[in-house]
Order: C-alpha cells, then sequence, then structure tokens
C-alpha cells in the first residue's frame, strides 16, 4: 500500500512538473563561467534538477553502502548465533 501511493505522488509530481515546463516556454540567458547561453525556461529548470537529484544521489550513495553492509554483517552474526544455539 505504501509503494502504490509513493507510486501515485512520484506519478502527480511528473505531471506537474510536465505541466510547467510546457508553460514555461520565454528564452533566458544563463552566463557560465567562460560562456553565454539563450536557453528555453523549462530546459534550465530540467538541467538545474536533474543536476541536484545526480549530487543528491552521490552524496546519499556511501552512506547507503555503509548501512546496506551493516546490515549484512548484522545479519550474518545472527545467523550464526541462531545456528550456534
Amino acid at each position: 500500500m505504501r509503494r502504490l501511493v509513493l507510486t501515485l505522488i512520484v506519478i502527480v509530481l511528473l505531471v506537474l512538473a510536465l505541466m510547467v515546463g510546457f508553460l514555461n516556454e520565454g528564452l533566458i540567458t544563463v552566463n557560465y563561467l567562460l560562456a553565454q547561453a539563450t536557453i528555453r525556461v523549462s530546459t534550465f529548470i530540467t538541467i538545474v534538477l536533474g543536476g541536484g537529484i545526480v549530487i543528491g544521489l552521490a552524496l546519499l550513495l556511501p552512506a547507503y553502502l555503509r548501512v546496506r553492509m551493516q546490515l549484512a554483517s548484522l545479519r550474518q552474526k545472527h545467523n550464526q548465533a541462531e545456528s550456534s544455539s
């Protein structure tokens, strides 16, 4: 049930993002360190959001992997303790 609710929330957010993207057809000028580009607002929002997601996942992945390894170690110790008793 929880997975269904989360899936529905994600779908609603994606639909809202598409709607906002279609409404933002204006052009903006983005100044980089060495260059400048004129792009649509929706494209800029997509690039920034995608970059934020990638950076967030890159920062959270090591902690997630560490916790998963600790969980596997504890399960192994638990199984050994159960089999010895």
